[in-house]
């Protein structure tokens, strides 16, 4: 048993080593970086911190963002990018993607109905989007572990509210919701207020998660000592 013991917990503690190795190089790899913007764009709805429109157009407005064809190829760019990352785990995301069969058939079923559409190309765009973001969950979910998923979704909270408060203060044009009855009220790099605070607010389960997870403790009291 002494024996079996002392040759045990060597491998246990290589194992937790090479598990802690492995998370931090998660920040080393471009892809990660790369990652972290697609989601910013998700999180942004696709709309520009530089439109401050009244809230029922803003969501869907394409003049005052480039035009309709900027609109369409911003999100078909978008859409590549998501499958570049799909094709770097390919079986993974495959299996992960037949397992949420509902999730995946509802930009399936878009693409398919978008010539009974009244927008055909804005529906195949927008359809598409929608399936690259699909695939890009399918991607994370294989790639990442849980408490890496948890630690990417602390740093992008972290950096949304950031550039949140920068716009709000430095960039007031921009960053107030003007529109719609909320002078003066925060909405950030966010298209609205309450999208804002929305978010803002998800994260806390997340923040308290990762509290006492070493090199993030400053950063998480900062946080709380701001916002709480």
């Amino acid at each position: 048993m002494a024996g079996l013991t002392t040759t045990f917990a060597p491998d246990r503690v290589g194992q937790w080593a090479a598990s802690v190795r492995e998370e931090r190089d998660i920040w080393r790899s471009v892809s990660t970086w790369g990652l972290l913007l697609l989601l910013l764009y998700f999180a942004l709805a696709g709309v520009s911190p530089f439109v401050n429109e009244p809230t029922a157009t803003r969501a869907v407005a394409t003049v005052s963002a480039g035009g309709v064809v900027f609109d369409r190829l911003s999100k078909l760019l978008i859409c590549v990018a998501c499958l570049m990352f799909a094709m770097q785990r390919q079986k993974a995301v495959l299996k992960l993607g037949m397992r949420m069969k509902l999730i995946t058939g509802f930009p399936l079923l878009a693409l398919l109905l978008a010539p009974l559409s009244q927008m055909p190309t804005r529906t195949i765009s927008s359809g598409g989007l929608l399936l690259g973001g699909v695939l890009l969950l399918c991607y994370i979910m294989s790639r990442y572990s849980f408490d890496q998923m948890l630690e990417i979704m602390l740093v992008l909270g972290t950096a949304t509210m950031v550039a949140s408060i920068v716009f709000a203060l430095a960039l007031p044009q921009y960053g107030l919701d003007l529109m719609g009855g909320h002078a003066d009220a925060w909405k950030g790099i966010f298209n609205a207020k309450t999208i804002s605070v929305t978010w803002h607010c998800s994260f806390s389960p997340w923040q308290c998660h990762i509290a006492a997870a070493p090199g993030f403790c400053g950063l998480f009291a900062v946080r709380k000592s701001c916002f709480a």
